[in-house]
């Protein structure tokens, strides 16, 4: 995996933690509202990722053509 990837993964996980432990702690409201954070921050990386794949794509064809 990347850096970039890795990142959006951690960010992710640590959401997904930090929600269990505030439902633990008795904080309903803010554990489901940062609970539902994984699937955004892992659109935002995939995103992310086909966005430098288009790029790169680009480049080549760029590369070609001259």
């Amino acid at each position: 995996m990347k850096g970039d990837t890795k990142a959006y993964m951690a960010f992710a996980f640590g959401s997904i933690v930090a929600s269990a432990i505030l439902r633990t702690l008795g904080q309903a409201n803010m554990a489901n509202f940062i609970g539902l954070w994984p699937p955004t921050i892992l659109a935002l990386g995939l995103m992310n990722k086909i966005d430098k794949l288009e790029q790169g794509r680009t480049a080549r064809e760029v590369r070609a053509a001259a």
